[in-house]
């Protein structure tokens, strides 16, 4: 159903509640779901008070209005930024602060943009049409478009929608007082202030034409000089000037985005190593496929056409004021040195946060992003978070094209930008209903706008990058303690508490000997035959902490219910190389009904989290949404059980019984699954309670996760995925301690060699939803075969190959890549170590050396050897024991002897190079 935005406006706070009160009586008297049937004017007043509400139906915009009329009750309330759509700011920052329009560069153009361009620009388009004929597609556009762009073609598509939505702003009245484009977004900058001028279409596609062939120079120059680029998302600051430093003069800083986004290029060889780096210290990295180090010393050789590109444009006066991303200041108002600036960008780092904080300085405060996907509203929280500002996305990958922009003109109506409805949705309007405005003197305003529907289901993706930026702001207040046992019994992740009026500092010990749940959810499983209790490497899933975020953030309401998450990012796996291990989950009121959590370690460093987000409080759960928005038709039958996936040496998965949820699935294909689950009973998920009662529900959020695993195991022979980030989980109404059976589809958004994204709904028996997932991104691990096998079940398994020498005892093992072991933050390392040492090893593994690596060639050898002494038992008994049950004492020699209930086995190794034999035999 098509959203609409309402508008009211009072002379005063009491006057606008009223207005708030005379409106939601007048719709609940209404049908339910019909049309929001409100009286429009052209333009709002100067009235003090303003309210905007964003609503898809009278029953929707009815729920909104009796929040908002609560709120207004309250004195304490001094703005309500409800992401649900109502927007009211007791100190509108329109009124106190300038606005500025922000242009994204092409990496903003993601997939699945292209079909929601088409529907919200539809042609004749001003901009898209001599884009098309520019990049060869001609009169055909959209239609001709294919997905992945060329960089070309994409750079000069998010031109056109950049200008699109600027000319959008403009209809709608909406005047910025300055302007900057990052990286090519600066190419819609320059035109949408005056400062480059176009004379007419062919004006525009020559000047493409000649941008052509700046790009092959760039890219001959780029693949002569083996250049590359890639950009980082840190969660520690201070990773990306460290990895800068150690390469001086090989690699670049491209772009400063903000303090934990940044875009490098430098010489192949040298990014390489520095993608490793990163990754080693928690980085998430994603290379560009072209050869270009575009912003940095290595693309000067091009100069000399950057300068004849320069000197066809015509330059014009600069109106409003254009900030240089290349500069972090002011465009300068001659001509000429413009146009030298224009040059000068492609050449140097883009400095991002400095001219963002230029802006606030010459006083920025409303931040309108002007393009797709929204990532530079992302950065721009993060950094001018704490002060004063709002960024406003005209677009979301994670809502409707048609509601985003409901939301944005709501935002910048509450903010008093004063947006004129009836001039960009004339047509609309017209055809409307016209009532009375309210009687009785009233000097309260009313406005309703339709925004016409865009069409049926379009793809969208969020991005890892700009959507983990949405971070938490401020620091710890004053602080007193409190005993969780005597006010909060129920919370099952709850020990202890620090709490003020906004803020919550819980506690939690994670422990194997209590929290049995790890034990089901271990990279390894059960590793021994003789130790019952020693398993693999324990990671708490996702979904806990899901559930510990929510928890913790329903304690600073306990009157209203937990509906949903947003921009949850899982940084650092909480895996337990020890125990037990602390945790804090500290949660702190931002908006109203969003508290923004993140799980830490207790000594952590400010910023730093092992997993972060943002929880929704409400006193409704959303509506649900329909099926078949997510529904996909090229699906085919599949015939795997739940025996395929967690039974037998050729399992497809390493979760323990708790968390074995897949009943079967039904149908598969390229584009998603549907997927029949049915998670366990969590009777068994603590040791000392047998019914816990959760908040959100980790069963069977983390069968929702597997749902979407399953799906990439069977199309993309993906063995092991880890959940890295969630863009908006949607509770569509109480959660249950064992749901039962239920279906869930999945939805592909999008998969490269790195991440896979996508989309999911849980339904009931009867096809209604009971949970919605947006952006939900998993990191593919691509684990060597023989590895993947021993870590799903290790005791079936070997990790060695029979040596060609004679004989049952003789096994050969290639050392695995260094590389390999170190990605993820040395987790396969630590995986290896649990799954082939005795409890015992496992205690002096950290004095066998000084690095993950060096440790990880005494493992390799013990390993090797292990396994021969394990074929020489099966060979004489039948029965495989697990590495981790051969003990070969604490200084393993050459030559050793393993002992255990099988008797004696001496076991001889040779190393060559990387290469490892062992031969055993009975003793």
């Amino acid at each position: 159903m098509a959203h609409r935005v309402v508008f009211l406006e009072a002379a005063s706070r009491a006057k606008l509640r009223d207005e708030v009160e005379r409106l939601r009586r007048r719709l609940a008297a209404v049908p339910a779901h019909g049309p929001i049937v409100c009286p429009a004017l052209g333009r709002l007043g100067q009235e003090r008070e303003r309210l905007a509400v964003v609503a898809s139906s009278n029953a929707d915009a009815v729920t909104r209005l009796e929040l908002v009329s609560r709120r207004l009750d309250d004195p304490s309330c001094r703005r309500i930024h409800d992401p649900r759509g109502a927007y009211y700011f007791e100190q509108p920052l329109g009124a106190e602060g300038k606005t500025a329009i922000l242009f994204p560069g092409d990496r903003a153009l993601y997939p699945g943009a292209l079909a929601r361009l088409a529907e919200t620009f539809p042609p004749p388009s001003r901009w898209f049409h001599p884009v098309f004929r520019a990049v060869g597609l001609g009169d055909s556009g959209f239609s001709a478009a294919r997905e992945p762009v060329h960089f070309f073609d994409a750079v000069w598509l998010t031109f056109a929608a950049n200008m699109s939505f600027f000319d959008r702003l403009r209809e709608l009245g909406i005047s910025p007082d300055m302007a900057a484009g990052l990286s090519s977004g600066e190419l819609a900058a320059v035109i949408a202030t005056g400062c480059v001028r176009l004379a007419g279409d062919d004006h525009l596609v020559g000047w493409i034409d000649a941008a052509r062939w700046l790009l092959v120079d760039l890219i001959e120059n780029g693949r002569r000089a083996n250049v590359a680029s890639f950009g980082v998302v840190a969660p520690d600051p201070r990773v990306i000037p460290e990895v800068l430093e150690r390469h001086p003069g090989r690699l670049f800083l491209a772009a400063d985005n903000c303090a934990n986004h940044a875009l490098l290029g430098g010489f192949a060889e040298t990014v390489d190593q520095a993608v490793a780096e990163l990754a080693k210290r928690g980085a998430i990295c994603e290379r560009w496929n072209e050869p270009i180090a575009v912003h940095t010393p290595l693309i000067k050789g091009s100069t000399p056409k950057l300068l004849d590109l320069a000197a066809t444009a015509t330059m014009g006066t600069i109106r409003p004021p254009l900030y240089s991303c290349a500069t972090a200041a002011r465009f300068p108002e001659d001509p000429e040195q413009a146009r030298l600036l224009l040059v000068k960008q492609w050449l140097e780092p883009v400095r991002f946060r400095e001219t963002i904080e230029a802006m606030y300085d010459a006083g920025a405060r409303v931040f309108v992003e002007s393009g797709p996907r929204g990532s530079l509203s992302g950065f721009v929280d993060e950094i001018l978070r704490g002060r004063p500002h709002v960024a406003i996305p005209l677009d979301l990958p994670s809502r409707g094209a048609q509601e985003q922009m409901c939301h944005a003109i709501a935002l910048c109506t509450a903010h008093h930008l004063a947006p004129v409805i009836d001039a960009a949705y004339a047509d609309v309007a017209a055809n409307r209903e016209r009532d009375e405005r309210p009687s009785g003197g009233s000097r309260g305003r009313l406005m309703a706008a339709w925004l016409q529907t865009m069409g049926t289901f379009v793809r969208d993706q969020g991005d890892v990058m700009s959507a983990y930026l949405r971070s938490g702001r401020g620091g710890r207040p004053a602080q007193c303690r409190a005993a969780v046992d005597a006010q909060w019994p129920r919370l099952p992740f709850v020990r202890t508490f620090e709490r003020t009026a906004n803020e919550i500092v819980a506690s939690y010990e994670l422990d194997l000997e209590e929290d049995l749940f790890l034990r089901d959810h271990a990279l390894g499983g059960r590793v021994s035959r003789i130790d019952e209790a020693l398993s693999g490497l324990p990671i708490v899933p996702l979904a806990v902490s899901l559930e510990m975020m929510a928890e913790v953030a329903s304690m600073l309401a306990p009157d209203l219910l937990v509906v949903g998450l947003r921009s949850v990012t899982a940084h650092r796996w909480i895996a337990l190389d020890a125990a037990p291990l602390p945790l804090e989950i500290a949660a702190k009121r931002m908006l109203e009904g969003e508290v923004r959590v993140r799980i830490r370690p207790p000594s952590a460093a400010r910023g730093e989290a092992y997993v972060e987000g943002t929880v929704l409080l409400a006193t409704t759960y959303p509506d649900a949404p329909d099926a078949r928005s997510i529904r996909c038709e090229r699906l085919e039958p599949c015939a795997l059980r739940r025996s395929d996936f967690y039974e037998g040496p050729s399992r497809r998965t390493f979760q323990g019984p708790l968390f074995q949820s897949i009943e079967h699935v039904e149908r598969t294909g390229l584009e998603g699954a549907e997927v029949v689950l049915e998670p366990p009973a969590a009777d068994r998920f603590f040791r000392s309670r047998s019914a816990p009662a959760f908040v959100l529900g980790p069963i069977a959020m983390e069968a929702i996760g597997q749902a979407a695993f399953a799906w990439l195991e069977t199309q993309h022979k993906t063995p092991f995925s880890f959940p890295t980030r969630v863009g908006h989980i949607d509770l569509h109404g109480p959660p249950h301690a064992r749901p039962g059976k239920f279906r869930c589809l999945v939805r592909e958004r999008e998969v490269s060699t790195l991440l896979a994204r996508s989309d999911a709904i849980a339904l009931d028996d009867t096809g209604r939803a009971l949970v919605t997932v947006g952006q939900w991104t998993d990191i593919r691990a691509h684990v060597p075969e023989r590895l993947c096998a021993l870590v799903v079940s290790p005791l079936d398994t070997f990790l060695s190959v029979p040596s060609p020498k004679t004989g049952p005892g003789a096994r050969h093992l290639d050392a695995l890549d260094p590389a390999f072991l170190d990605g993820l933050g040395g987790l396969w390392h630590r995986v290896i170590r649990d799954v082939a040492l005795t409890r015992e090893e496992r205690r002096g593994w950290s004095r066998w050396g000084a690095t993950d690596g060096a440790r990880s060639e005494r493992v390799t050898e013990r390993v090797v050897m292990k396994d021969a002494v394990r074929s020489v038992i099966k060979a004489r008994t039948g029965i495989l024991w697990g590495a981790a049950d051969i003990d070969l004492g604490p200084e393993a020699a050459p030559l050793s002897t393993a002992r255990g209930p099988w008797g004696e086995v001496n076991v001889a190794v040779s190393r060559d190079g990387s290469a490892y034999t062992a031969t055993a035999s009975e003793g």
